[in-house]
């Protein structure tokens, strides 16, 4: 059920991320999108946690190899977070401020920024969803496969 979860909120950010651009014209309805955005990585970020949190390897203390194993998932998935509240606070304040809201600029940052976060966006959404159907795996909820590997 847990990984039902985690790919539903995976499935609400690429489906936000993908139809952000259409919404320009209603302010607030952007803003609602972008707070749901944040709030659903958020939780899948918590959800990510806690499927490690349920493994044999951290009940038994071994956190070491997990982090080994998916060290480059934590990188991408803390890099796009940090990106994506940045690209959105940059992206809101000016199309808030604006009377026209965004329509015909775009300042060289936001265009950074946006492609930028696009790429992470896809990188991230690959490395976690493998790392979701990895960590489901049976080696990592076997205590006796788990202790015979430490010995």
């Amino acid at each position: 059920m847990l990984i039902l979860v985690q790919h539903f909120l995976l499935f609400f950010d690429l489906l936000v991320n993908s139809i952000i651009i259409l919404l320009l014209q209603n302010k607030i309805i952007l803003l609602l999108f972008a707070v749901l955005q944040d709030i659903a990585l958020l939780l899948s970020i918590a959800l990510f946690f806690v499927s490690f949190i349920n493994t044999s390897y951290f009940k038994a203390g071994f956190l070491l190899p997990l982090i080994r194993r998916f060290w480059l998932t934590l990188l991408i998935t803390a890099l796009y977070a940090i990106l994506s509240l940045i690209f959105q606070a940059v992206f809101l304040s000016h199309t808030l401020n604006r009377p026209d809201g965004y329509k015909n600029s775009w300042s060289s940052l936001i265009q950074v920024l946006y492609v930028l976060h696009r790429s992470i966006a896809v990188l991230f959404y690959y490395a976690y969803k493998r790392t979701s159907l990895c960590i489901c795996s049976s080696k990592f909820y076997n205590t006796d496969l788990l202790f015979n590997a430490q010995s």
